[in-house]
């Protein structure tokens, strides 16, 4: 038990951090393109989907010039975060999501807790799914390897979420494989609060939709696999 809720929190703190860093940088990218700031829980939303895409890229990037090195990878990062405009005001982009999100669900949050809460196990234990564990931590973990891109074709189907996939290197270098988990749960709440800071739905439909998301079985597995199926359908939608 005790070790149970100390990997939820040394987890969930993880995930906050990159959480932190995927909406900072991802808020730049998208303030600059839309030429103004969103409310706090649409911009966290689209800043987490487009800066871990913006990483992900900038990984591949490394990759395919043999440059994929520990220090190169934290560097670029680093970059990333320092060169993007939100990274340099004082408050938190998650504090603020979460407050909008508290006032736009109302106790309706607590249902979507309560749906979300069977998932919990799926993020403290080992990534077994094979899938998984071949290609979208397979493929991350290669590059890791090699330094360099080992392969030189990849199928047209595979482009949009190959940079999610190679956003997996940080929790890989983290020596914890558990968090790409994180990465993918907290992308489906991306996708929820990109669709309602933008959509603004009124009355229930803030918080009834991602309930009966959660209520689907296969939903909710996917969201607790290192898989980038969440990520890539939240990412579409947060550019809808």
């Amino acid at each position: 038990m005790i070790h149970a809720a100390w990997s939820l929190a040394s987890l969930g703190t993880a995930w906050l951090l990159l959480a932190e860093a995927w909406g900072r940088i991802g808020g730049g990218v998208t303030e600059w393109a839309e030429g103004r700031r969103r409310s706090p829980l649409a911009a966290w939303g689209m800043g987490y989907l487009a800066g871990w895409s913006a990483a992900g890229a900038a990984l591949l990037g490394l990759a395919l010039t043999g440059l994929c090195t520990r220090g190169a990878i934290w560097g670029v990062l680093a970059l990333l975060l320092a060169g993007s405009r939100p990274a340099w005001r004082r408050d938190l982009m998650t504090w603020g999501a979460a407050r909008e999100a508290c006032a736009r669900m109302g106790r309706g949050l607590a249902l979507v807790g309560l749906a979300a809460l069977p998932g919990l196990y799926g993020l403290l234990v080992p990534e077994d799914e094979q899938d998984a564990l071949i290609y979208h931590l397979g493929l991350p973990w290669q590059l890791l390897q090699s330094h360099r891109a080992v392969v030189s074709w990849v199928p047209a189907a595979f482009h949009l979420p190959l940079p999610l996939d190679l956003g997996f290197m940080v929790p890989l270098l983290l020596g914890e494989e558990r968090l790409a988990k994180w990465l993918v749960w907290g992308a489906f709440w991306a996708g929820t609060a990109a669709w309602v800071g933008v959509r603004r739905p009124a009355g229930k439909g803030a918080w009834l939709g991602t309930v009966l998301l959660l209520a689907t079985g296969q939903v909710l597995e996917l969201m607790t696999r290192g898989k980038n199926d969440i990520a890539g359908v939240a990412l579409c939608a947060g550019c809808a």
